[in-house]
């Protein structure tokens, strides 16, 4: 066997070459254990990888999007009911501040609270017909999602 460089080897590792020999021995034999037991961990690690795996966590997940949809679904629609009796309330009381608009007999003071009142409920209304209309495409949207592609 060949002499180790003085420059890189322990002193008392140049002093006896069998230490030197028995420990390459003994590098050599943990290399193979090493394999020996990083072969089947590896081989386990890419057998759960296979494509039966992969089928079965894309059906766990359309599986999670069905029920996704259903309970978005659901919720936009409580929520829905929820805005349109709003929307309904919101529009008479905006009617009916418009008919005492337009009733009359009002002094300069009350007709300016009254257009206040009014521009108040019309931002009001606005804002649930916008909140309607989001829901309406949002349920609109989860249906279309939800049918059979053909």
């Amino acid at each position: 066997m060949q002499q180790p460089s003085p420059l890189f080897t322990p002193h008392y590792l140049s002093k006896h070459p069998s230490l030197w020999e028995g420990l390459g021995r003994l590098f050599a034999s943990l290399c193979r254990l090493s394999l020996l037991l990083l072969l089947p961990l590896f081989a386990i690690t890419f057998s759960a990888c296979g494509p039966k795996s992969r089928r079965a966590e894309i059906e766990q997940r359309k599986e999670a999007l069905k029920h996704k949809q259903d309970s978005t679904l659901a919720a936009s629609q409580q929520e829905l009911a929820w805005v349109d009796s709003a929307l309904q309330v919101a529009n008479a009381r905006h009617e009916q501040l418009q008919q005492q608009l337009q009733s009359g007999s009002l002094s300069k003071a009350q007709l300016q609270q009254l257009g206040d009142e009014i521009t108040r409920a019309r931002l009001h209304r606005d804002s649930l017909q916008v909140r309607f209309e989001v829901l309406c495409g949002k349920i609109k949207y989860i249906h279309r999602k939800q049918e059979p592609q053909e």
